[in-house]
C-alpha cells in the first residue's frame, strides 16, 4: 500500500482516461498535418472526467503533464488491481 500512496503523493494521476492528439486535416499542407496543433482528453463509455465531460481539450505545452500523469494513473491501477487480488486470496 505504500507504493500506492507514493504514487498518489507523486503529482495528479488520472486513471481511465486517453490522450488523442490531433494534428490540421482537410485541405491543410501536408507539413501542418503531420505537426500536432492540440490533443485531447478522452474517457471511456459510462465515465466522465473531473469536469463532467467525456473530452477536455488540451494545449501542446501541457502534452507531457498529462502524459505524466496518465502514466502514474495506469501505475497505480496496475497496483490497486494486485491489492485487491491479494485481499481476495486472504479472504
Amino acid at each position: 500500500m505504500t507504493k500506492a500512496t507514493e504514487i498518489r503523493e507523486s503529482g495528479e494521476c488520472l486513471q481511465g482516461v486517453r490522450l488523442e492528439r490531433a494534428a490540421a486535416g482537410g485541405t491543410a499542407s501536408k507539413q501542418s498535418q503531420e505537426t500536432y496543433k492540440y490533443a485531447r482528453l478522452r474517457c471511456g463509455k459510462g465515465k466522465a472526467l473531473a469536469n463532467g465531460s467525456k473530452s477536455q481539450y488540451v494545449s501542446v505545452k501541457d502534452i507531457p503533464h498529462f502524459e505524466a500523469a496518465i502514466a502514474r494513473g495506469k501505475k497505480l491501477t496496475k497496483l490497486e488491481k494486485q491489492i485487491s487480488q491479494v485481499q481476495a486470496k486472504l479472504k
